[in-house]
């Protein structure tokens, strides 16, 4: 179920920002793989536990004009774990949330399923 193409929408801290809105992300046996328009995701996801799916996400600037939520950072690593939301109108959804540590804002991002995959 939770393997597919997702759109990533990027939700805390504030976008817009940042002028990266939205990516792609392709999750199979295991492997996350996907971008933006500047950084590609590079990742595993464990199987389930009971808070959800513990993910480990390397990002990689690929456009240097785009700056990163952290500043002029090329390359970084985010652990987190991906959540099962229910929504009010009873569709399943998807949240990805990393906690930075050290009372940094965390990061979070919505994730809406686009295909299945073959």
């Amino acid at each position: 179920m939770i393997e597919g193409l997702w759109v990533v929408r990027f939700l805390q801290p504030d976008p817009e920002a940042f002028g990266i809105m939205s990516g792609v992300a392709v999750i199979e046996t295991g492997r996350i793989l996907g971008g933006d328009s500047g950084f590609v995701y590079i990742g595993e996801i464990q199987p389930k536990m009971e808070a959800g799916w513990p993910i480990e996400v390397r990002v990689k600037r690929h456009d240097p004009r785009v700056e990163s939520i952290f500043g002029d950072i090329d390359d970084y690593v985010l652990q987190g774990i991906l959540e099962e939301n229910e929504a009010p109108d009873g569709v399943n959804q998807y949240v990805m949330r990393f906690d930075l540590g050290g009372g940094a804002i965390p990061i979070v991002v919505g994730l809406t399923k686009a295909a299945d995959l073959p």
